[in-house]
């Protein structure tokens, strides 16, 4: 059905396993983000998981007949993730690598956990994000809040979004029309 790009025989290791838990008790809360996208879900919508990792953040979005794919630059992250089946298409995949291996406007709902913070240049993102979603669909995404111009952490800012403070990260939702 799903072509899965990621070498299947790669077994995930226990810190990889461990992932999920610490990940809950430690510093981020992923329900946040199925609590923004849930009044635009629909059933057998698609939803692309930008950095999924072991899937934390999406599995939640199968539960509600949402198709979930995703990509990650961690082969063991994604076979957590595989281990899990939920997910109908999983690759490896740099999200700083521009395109993403998917055609225009093939997602209602893109979701990024955790990784954004990590992309020094996030116009290139957005603009992909921008390609892939279809009119109407959504962008659901944490980031580490802002610290004050001390300590080199430069100020981030975005219009038209709904953000909720959820211990050090933002939790965002952008619509697009």
């Amino acid at each position: 059905m799903y072509e899965d790009t990621v070498n299947p025989s790669t077994t995930p290791q226990q810190p990889t396993l461990d992932y999920d838990r610490q990940a809950r008790e430690n510093y981020w809360h992923p329900e946040a983000l199925f609590g923004l996208v849930y009044e635009y879900l629909h059933p057998d919508d698609r939803l692309l998981d930008v950095g999924i990792g072991t899937g934390l953040a999406s599995e939640t979005f199968v539960k509600a007949g949402v198709q979930v794919f995703g990509f990650d630059a961690d082969p063991e992250m994604l076979a957590a993730c595989r281990v899990k089946s939920f997910a109908a298409d999983l690759q490896e995949h740099d999200l700083q690598e521009i395109p993403w291996p998917y055609e225009a406007q093939t997602f209602d709902h893109i979701l990024a956990c955790g990784v954004l913070h990590f992309v020094a240049d996030l116009e290139p993102v957005f603009r992909e994000v921008n390609r892939l979603l279809r009119p109407g669909g959504t962008f659901t995404f944490t980031t580490k809040a802002p610290v004050a111009s001390h300590g080199g952490a430069r100020s981030v800012s975005y219009t038209h979004l709904r953000a909720h403070e959820t211990d050090s990260y933002l939790v965002c939702r952008l619509l697009l029309e």
